[in-house]
């Protein structure tokens, strides 16, 4: 019989429930070890559709085990491929497998379930596509080109700009939502979720956060927040034994949730730096400069906000001013912080289309600005004491000018530009970070020279390109094709 006494054995002591909820929490080994230990023990009474599902179940956790890894993400300048093991083709064998046992076998478990792992493994293939599309940006403009007119490749990779990403991931989860529901599937379910959900609140994130929605980013961050931990909570409860524990310990979480977290953890640096001005006020001074305190506290080398003073004070710059770009948004901009969602308002024209979101020094704390300088404080209240309206409108009509807007550089590319007041006596160094976000640098006069010629220049063009890079968050998306390390 097709459901014979091996295969009622197998049911009733739940070693499917078993394999997916190791799965769910990726213990990839442990779930093979499940699959592995019924096909040893029962093989003399298993039928041989029951013994292919089960292979196929094995075979599963070894490619889920690959995909975490990111292993199948390499770069073969310029073009983005799977790797030579070429898990893509492995996914595919197994879904075709599949569905030939789904077809022979006349149980309904062995049938239906086959039916729904097909859907998860097509899920697979497409989340795939997502991460490669997410390694792309950190391609620089001409490797994007030459990746996008190279169609010999075995599997051609389609570049999208992260927008088009978000609505890619939106879209699986609307496809998948409730393909593969049946209940000895629920832990394999939960995890595609999981997956899915924090991917697509942390992309989500980054774009409310470029679009300095305050309370939206907020909102798309906790939710990353939270379900990064309940997802790391269970998992931790799931681990049956101490030596386990200590083997999953000793191998380190896989490397698709460290890159769920160290992206999470740049989205909330980013965060904390656009919007430094507005949680200075929850502070207890309610002044910036205790942000700024706090942050050199921390020490993390990684914190956008340190790295701005640190970079600030090497450079010697009279003024470190991050500049919105408010004119190339699809909603009026409201202003820098909370406002009550559905307001609107008028579109901002001039000089209040392109905000100073951080200052360094703060108002606060800056030195008194120089006679070149002189009726500072009659300028935005963002904006430190050394930057006085003269430098903001040599700024600003750089800016505008650059035509940085949506049309702006592509990813993975940094602008720079220096310019020079012979009569401020300033010199200014402007960074292009994203399509609505800048870096300025306000300098002392660089002599005559042409601003940006000389090797002191051109060194602090290199540190501007870097935090530009690093406030964009390339080198993070790079890190698919690195393990996510």
């Amino acid at each position: 019989a097709e459901f014979g006494s091996g295969n009622l054995k197998f049911v009733e002591r739940s070693s499917l429930d078993s394999f997916s909820e190791a799965l769910r929490f990726l213990h990839f080994d442990k779930a093979k070890e499940i699959i592995d230990k019924e096909l040893d023990q029962n093989k003399s009474v298993l039928s041989p559709n029951w013994r292919a599902f089960l292979n196929a179940c094995s075979e599963l956790c070894s490619h889920e085990k690959s995909y975490y890894s990111l292993s199948y993400l390499q770069s073969r300048a310029p073009i983005f491929t799977v790797r030579k093991e070429n898990l893509r083709e492995s996914y595919r064998c197994l879904s075709a497998e599949l569905q030939r046992v789904s077809r022979a076998s006349s149980a309904k478990l062995v049938s239906h379930v086959s039916d729904q792992l097909v859907e998860f493994v097509q899920a697979r293939l497409d989340l795939m596509d997502v991460y490669a599309a997410l390694a792309s940006q950190s391609l620089a403009p001409n490797q994007q080109q030459q990746s996008q007119a190279a169609q010999q490749a075995p599997h051609q990779l389609q570049l999208k700009s992260r927008d088009f990403v978000i609505r890619d991931v939106e879209c699986l989860m609307q496809r998948y939502r409730g393909k593969f529901h049946h209940p000895k599937l629920a832990g394999i379910s939960t995890c595609f979720e999981d997956e899915t959900e924090i991917l697509f609140h942390l992309l989500n994130a980054s774009g409310r956060i470029n679009n300095l929605y305050f309370l939206e980013s907020m909102l798309s961050l906790h939710e990353v927040s939270n379900r990064l931990v309940v997802w790391q909570d269970q998992a931790a409860k799931y681990t049956p034994t101490e030596a386990e524990s200590q083997k999953l310990h000793k191998a380190g979480q896989p490397n698709l949730l460290h890159w769920f977290h160290r992206l999470y953890s740049h989205l909330l640096s980013k965060y904390t730096l656009c919007f430094c001005s507005v949680l200075a006020q929850q502070s207890p001074s309610g002044q910036q400069q205790e942000m700024v305190r706090m942050a050199q506290q921390r020490q993390d080398p990684e914190d956008l906000l340190m790295k701005l003073i640190q970079l600030h004070k090497r450079t010697d710059c009279v003024a470190s001013l991050l500049i919105f770009n408010a004119t190339a948004q699809s909603e009026p901009y409201l202003g820098h912080g909370y406002y009550l969602p559905g307001l609107m308002g008028e579109r901002p024209v001039g000089k209040d289309g392109y905000p100073v979101i951080f200052a360094f020094p703060p108002a606060e704390s800056a030195p008194p600005a120089s006679a070149a300088a002189a009726g500072a404080a009659a300028s935005s209240s963002a904006v430190g004491p050394a930057a006085g309206p003269g430098d903001m409108t040599n700024i600003l009509m750089t800016v505008a000018s650059e035509n940085w807007g949506s049309g702006g550089p592509s990813a993975g590319e940094v602008r720079v530009r220096f310019f020079s007041d012979d009569k401020l006596r300033r010199s200014y160094c402007i960074g292009y970070a994203e399509p609505r976000l800048h870096l300025a640098l306000v300098l002392e006069h660089r002599g005559t020279q042409r601003s940006g010629s000389s090797q002191k220049d051109r060194a602090l063009e290199r540190q501007v390109v870097e935090f530009c890079a690093q406030l964009a968050g390339c080198g993070l998306y790079g890190m698919l094709r690195t393990g996510g390390k």
